[in-house]
């Protein structure tokens, strides 16, 4: 068992990751494990679905 939960940064659109970039370089910081993906609910709403199904299985906590 990990002593820090997996991380998923999910964001809409790749124009997002400046400001989400200051989280990811502090999970790094910390050394959280994390997995950051750009998934639209909007335009990709069955690649989202997928993913949050997922979730347990790539044991993402948060």
């Amino acid at each position: 068992m990990r002593s820090t939960p997996k991380v998923a940064i999910v964001m809409g659109s790749d124009s997002d990751l400046p400001i989400v970039q200051k989280a990811i370089e502090m999970l790094e910081a910390f050394g959280v494990e994390r997995e950051v993906r750009v998934i639209s609910a909007h335009r990709t709403p069955k690649m989202l679905d997928d993913f949050v199904l997922k979730i347990a299985e790539k044991e993402i906590e948060v």
